[in-house]
């Protein structure tokens, strides 16, 4: 959904239910990251809606001159489960037409009513069906009006103007596959042709999505994250929410197979074999989502039976164990490295770089249109 003209120096801005990041690109070859920063801000969203605008504008202040950003036009991502994605087969027609068709497309694939809804939609591939007829495969995409319109309230607020609204998920792969030659040779041609999933795991959220040929043919946001499972523990233990995160950082999970007590201390043992248990519990019902998610996804919009590759970032990707359980479904998986398609000066700088992949993909929009 692009709102305003091209930006000179991008900025992306990923508004979490808990975390904002933001990053600055220049232009160049391979873009350069300038500026970057993140800052916590609970409470201020709930199930992806804004519940305070004046605090986010003002958070969202003290983030870009946290990152020393004077810039006014941004591009914002949004991520929550009021942002629906769907893959449409239609047949051709002319444009004016097809954004007509589109609406009422809509009103059978979305389950929100089309005018609480605003609309977009991308054609991924025209082609001729059995029928010898010119065909289109669209991304439609609905938002829900009222979430979109508290998120640039707040960018008003905050004096901000939107230079597009992006569905967070369609960024990772800008950020986390190696920017695209431009003559492909046969080996990146062939590969762009397989599915590839990307995960990227959030404090309170994870974005699944499926990638084919540089597009992105399936997107869906899971509530499930880190807090996830800091709450189990904290439900099952009875321990407050800050014990729990605690004993959640240092105890972790198991490694997948390992008995509950490996690696841990003497004085660990009692309530890390526990901790322990709960998180097991938890992953496994995580990967059996995620899991679920891919297949439903590679079976609605590709013709892939499986991922070729998985692709990890966000927060949850720094959790060498957690990403083990993963590998346990998937014969590929890697942490995503944003460095395959920007540049920086210092990289050691950035520690946790996976979890700027989002802020990273929304900025390379405003260089990529």
């Amino acid at each position: 959904m692009a709102l305003f003209g091209k930006v000179a120096h991008p900025i992306g801005l990923d508004i979490g239910s808990n975390v904002l990041r933001v990053a600055q690109l220049k232009p160049a070859s391979s873009p350069i990251l300038t500026k970057y920063s993140k800052r916590r801000t609970e409470g201020c969203l709930v199930d992806g809606e804004v519940t305070y605008v004046d605090v986010l504008a003002k958070e969202i202040n003290n983030l870009l001159k946290q990152a020393g950003i004077s810039a006014k036009r941004v591009i914002l991502g949004i991520s929550n489960q009021k942002v629906i994605v769907r893959l449409l087969t239609m047949p051709y027609m002319e444009k004016d037409d097809l954004d007509n068709a589109i609406q009422f497309q809509a009103q059978d694939n979305i389950p929100i009513p089309v005018e609480e809804a605003i609309l977009d939609y991308h054609i991924v591939n025209e082609f001729k069906n059995e029928d010898n007829e010119r065909s289109y495969q669209i991304i439609l995409v609905a938002a829900q009006r009222d979430m979109i319109e508290s998120h640039i309230r707040a960018l008003e607020k905050a004096k901000l103007k939107p230079y597009a609204v992006d569905v967070s998920s369609f960024a990772l792969s800008r950020s986390l596959l190696s920017r695209e030659a431009v003559v492909p040779d046969e080996k990146e041609l062939e590969k762009n042709t397989k599915a590839i999933g990307f995960l990227d795991i959030g404090e309170t959220v994870t974005n699944i999505s499926i990638v084919q040929n540089r597009m992105p043919f399936f997107s869906r946001v899971t509530p499930i994250g880190d807090a996830t499972f800091v709450k189990a523990v904290a439900d099952n233990l009875a321990i407050s929410i800050e014990e729990a995160q605690k004993q959640r950082d240092e105890i972790g999970f198991s490694k997948p197979g390992a008995d509950l007590e490996d690696g841990l201390k003497k004085s660990q043992l009692e309530v890390g074999k526990k901790v322990r248990k709960v998180l097991s519990g938890e992953v496994t019902k995580f990967v059996n989502e995620v899991r679920r998610s891919f297949e439903y996804g590679l079976t609605e919009t590709t013709k892939s039976e499986d991922l070729n590759e998985l692709i990890i970032s966000g927060e949850g990707a720094q959790d060498t164990n957690l990403v083990a359980y993963l590998k346990k479904s998937y014969p590929k998986v890697t942490v995503g490295n944003i460095f395959n398609s920007i540049a920086m000066q210092n990289k050691d700088q950035l520690k946790k770089q996976s979890a700027y992949a989002i802020a990273v993909g929304l900025a390379l929009r405003g260089i990529d249109e």
